[in-house]
């Protein structure tokens, strides 16, 4: 394995070899008409962007979305999928990348959604390792425990059914293989499902695959044959061979070289030959700078010894910037704010995070966090008395607002509060009972799991049927920060830490669980997304930690909340 200044150089050429690509090949080309050869690379390019956007260079990230924007153009790429249903496994991907980067409406997601019902009656995909791609993307898309179980059913009757071995497959099964554990990891995100090839097998079958004489020269193969396996969690020093054969491979400007048989392939659909060392090349560049990226060493490998202040001070401050969090600022001061809640540290919020819409939610939650833990209240009453004078009747035309209230009240007078807001309580969950998850914004939700001590029982177990289907869609998107600010608000209205089945999930979506390196955040909107996952990061993390041993010390405290009476 090269060093890890080595990797990053050949990642940053790579990722800008690809946006040069869509730039001056596929752009052009999409304003003259758009073939599925140009689509099948913007959707193979544009889905990894989207769904690991921290890895990649902002140049690369810009292409994608002027790519995306163009072959969107007002819905007709909707119209185009709805006319080939029988290439779903090529646009829905390519739709699932634009939903991920905002590009789509609620009247285009929920498009997007009936056009996955719609692939999934009329599409009839005979190869397992097909019908598995098909069901990962309608997952993804509609957030269906049923889906994903239905792809791993798919896998089981596939090439890596249980009991695969090495004589079992051929070379003709190499991107199944790849494909398929892919998929049912979520590339990467989850671990290796049961009823299927084990781990150790299939990481065999992997390594003996990638030694077939056929395949030594085939790059875009070993690149995807790596990248299975670190999906695998196998061991970087294991690969240690292929990864430097890899990155011995690797152009001056960036790019790999792909089989010969791609530019046949060209040559026999007609494409024009001005753009064939992009649609030649950038497969194999995408999965080896991919494979490299998935081995990269993470910080905490290279951190300093933890026993001086210094390098804690050091390690804190490379986490941070390595997520493009600046060292000082609102989101800094409320992260170090909820880690002092952790130790009992006696601490003060500063009143400018309360009047910052950026930062006035989870400011708002940590005085409410904090009467849980059972921390002196000190100034909360005071501090959280502008947002408990808003009527309700005014909160509730806004859920942002009526969570900022119902949490500021509830922070000051803890559960008789509830009865403030009955009404509200009791329409709202009469409202989400008939909406589909994805159609539940976060902030419904979290008013809604902050109301959960105040229903009767019936009531109750409805909305925890409505905060588990939410909780699921918001996971198949990968969308870790809504999770885990549901499951804190959760955590903290019923006095007990999330299930450990959510914390399981938490944990497997967690980036900084992930064996994936990061590029620092540098502009707006990916600095706002690193901050909010920060600060739920760090929220969860003292409600799961200290909620289990702080609630019967809480409970005796002189500011003790009484019993609940449910709602009349």
């Amino acid at each position: 394995m090269r060093a890890g200044s080595d990797v990053d150089a050949r990642l940053a050429a790579a990722d800008a070899w690809l946006a040069a690509g869509l730039s001056s090949a596929l752009q052009p080309a999409l304003r003259d008409g758009t073939s599925l050869r140009g689509l099948k690379a913007i959707c193979e390019i544009a889905f990894f962007v989207a769904t690991r956007l921290r890895r990649y260079d902002r140049i690369l990230v810009q292409a994608v979305d002027d790519c995306l924007a163009q072959v969107l153009d007002g819905g007709r790429l909707l119209g185009m999928a709805r006319h080939n249903i029988q290439h779903a496994n090529l646009f829905l991907p390519l739709l699932y990348a634009c939903f991920r980067r905002g590009l789509l409406d609620r009247r285009g997601v929920a498009d997007v959604r009936l056009l996955a019902d719609l692939a999934l009656a009329q599409t009839m995909e005979r190869i397992p390792f097909r019908s598995v791609d098909l069901l990962h993307v309608c997952w993804k898309l509609t957030g269906r425990r049923t889906l994903f179980a239905a792809m791993n059913d798919a896998a089981r009757r596939g090439c890596l059914r249980a009991g695969a071995n090495v004589t079992s497959l051929s070379t003709a099964d190499d991107y199944a293989v790849t494909h398929t554990v892919f998929y049912c990891t979520d590339f990467g995100a989850r671990a290796w499902p049961a009823g299927l090839a084990g781990v150790s097998e299939l990481d065999a079958i992997l390594a003996s695959l990638a030694w077939r004489p056929d395949n030594r020269t085939n790059f875009d193969l070993r690149g995807e044959f790596v990248l299975a396996r670190r999906y695998l969690r196998t061991p970087v020093e294991a690969l240690a061979g292929e990864l430097s054969a890899i990155a011995s491979v690797s152009r001056p400007d960036g790019s790999w070289p792909a089989p010969a048989d791609v530019a046949h392939a060209l040559r026999e659909e007609n494409v024009a030959q001005a753009h064939w060392p992009f649609l030649t090349d950038y497969h194999t560049t995408l999965v080896c700078a991919e494979a490299l990226a998935a081995s990269r060493p993470r910080s905490a490998s290279r951190r300093p010894h933890p026993a001086s202040r210094p390098a804690r001070a050091l390690r804190a401050r490379s986490n941070r910037e390595s997520r493009g969090l600046p060292a000082r600022g609102p989101v800094a001061t409320l992260v170090r704010a909820y880690c002092r809640l952790a130790t009992a540290t006696a601490t003060e919020l500063p009143a400018s995070l309360l009047a910052d819409p950026s930062t006035v939610v989870p400011a708002v939650e940590w005085h409410l966090v904090r009467r849980v833990l059972g921390r002196p209240p000190q100034r909360t009453p005071r501090a959280l008395q502008p947002f408990t004078a808003i009527a309700p009747a005014r909160a509730w035309n806004d859920m942002r607002l009526a969570r900022v209230v119902l949490t500021a009240g509830l922070a000051r007078e803890g559960r008789a509060h509830f009865a403030v807001h009955a009404t509200e309580l009791r329409h709202l969950l009469a409202r989400l009972r008939d909406m589909p998850p994805y159609a539940i914004e976060t902030d419904e939700a979290c008013v809604l799991a902050l109301g959960l001590p105040a229903f009767a029982d019936a009531d109750a177990a409805a909305a925890h049927v409505i905060l588990d289907k939410v909780l699921i869609w918001r996971l198949g998107q990968a969308d870790i920060a809504a999770v885990m600010a549901i499951a804190n608000m959760r955590a903290v209205s019923l006095r007990r830490a999330a299930p450990p089945a959510i914390e399981a999930f938490i944990r497997s979506f967690d980036a900084r669980s992930l064996p994936f390196g990061f590029v620092p955040a540098v502009d707006e909107p990916s600095r706002a997304v690193a901050g909010r996952l920060a600060i739920a990061r760090a929220q969860h993390r003292v409600i799961g930690t200290r909620l289990r041993k702080s609630v019967a010390a809480a409970s005796r405290r002189a500011d003790k909340i009484g019993p609940v009476t449910p709602l009349p």
